[in-house]
């Protein structure tokens, strides 16, 4: 496999983990205009979101060693 269908694998992967309210809360906010910067840090590796809830947040998601890792 590319580099680039492990990505989408891994995508599908992390998403598969996520809870549905939790996908769903998420594609609301890019909806409503809530994610205000997204940024690729380096591609097909890092990248970081500054998204508005109570208050503006950073998220953060890295793919590495065939995994998906976030944090906000």
């Amino acid at each position: 496999m590319n580099l680039r269908t492990d990505l989408l694998n891994g995508i599908e992967r992390f998403l598969d983990v996520i809870p549905a309210q939790t996908r769903k809360r998420g594609r609301d906010y890019q909806a409503n205009g809530h994610v205000i910067e997204l940024e690729c840090v380096e591609p097909d590796h890092l990248f970081a979101a500054i998204v508005r809830g109570s208050k503006d947040y950073r998220v953060g998601l890295e793919y590495s060693e065939n995994h998906w890792f976030s944090d906000c």
